[in-house]
């Protein structure tokens, strides 16, 4: 991610995430998705079940 809004709303989700506030982890994601593509490609997301898997487990998911 080169656009510098979607660098810090990833950067406010994954603190949020961390510090297990949702509600602003949720709106980052809705901000993330509706941000406008970029050079003709969407912009990514992890799965946020897989990123808290993570952070749980301290593995990957798999499948």
């Amino acid at each position: 991610m080169s656009c510098t809004k979607c660098v810090e709303l990833q950067r406010v989700l994954e603190a949020a995430e961390k510090a297990g506030d949702l509600t602003k982890a949720v709106d980052c994601r809705v901000l993330l998705r509706r941000h406008p593509q970029h050079d003709g490609e969407p912009v990514e997301m992890a799965d946020p079940l897989d990123r808290m898997r993570e952070r749980i487990h301290g593995k990957p998911a798999t499948g």
